[in-house]
């Protein structure tokens, strides 16, 4: 198996933070990990638009997942990542003010944040640090940052 590809984590969501690598400064390249050294995260869009999830391969365990609304969410393989997924279902749902992010319960079908669906699998340092727009570079790489450093390998990348 080929290595994963490494960049430096500008916290803009196309490298996600991974825990073999130096925390949070270094992250792996998600679309050259995913689609080789011409990668970009449209690139992965585009191959994803007619899946739900695309695992990125290589030694990486990481996952990419097609939110819709221009959203492509990238974890590791952890077990609170893998806890949030077996619960909840990433998608968009579209404001006036444009898409949001939105995790649907697989058992009740209610919508949450990101931020209140990892309180709901038991993660509340997350609380209080990520808002609910992804709409800008700034507000993507606030949110990131803010996985980052709650510990959390998962990035957000929106188009």
């Amino acid at each position: 198996m080929t290595a994963r590809t490494q960049k430096t984590n500008d916290n803009s969501g196309d490298a996600c933070p991974h825990l073999d690598l130096n925390w949070p400064g270094t992250g792996v390249d998600i679309a050259k990990t995913a689609l080789g050294a011409t990668g970009t995260m449209a690139g992965l869009q585009t191959a994803m638009s007619d899946q739900y999830f695309r695992l990125l391969q290589k030694d990486s365990d990481m996952v990419s997942y097609n939110a819709g609304g221009g959203f492509t969410v990238t974890l590791m393989l952890t077990y609170e990542c893998q806890r949030l997924t077996s619960l909840f279902v990433f998608r968009s749902q579209t404001f006036t003010e444009g898409q949001r992010l939105r995790l649907v319960h697989r058992n009740s079908a209610e919508l949450y944040t990101l931020e209140a669906a990892l309180a709901h699998i038991g993660i509340g340092t997350i609380v209080g640090t990520l808002t609910d727009n992804y709409s800008t570079l700034a507000l993507r790489q606030s949110n990131n940052a803010a996985l980052a450093t709650a510990g959390l390998p998962i990035c957000v990348w929106s188009a």
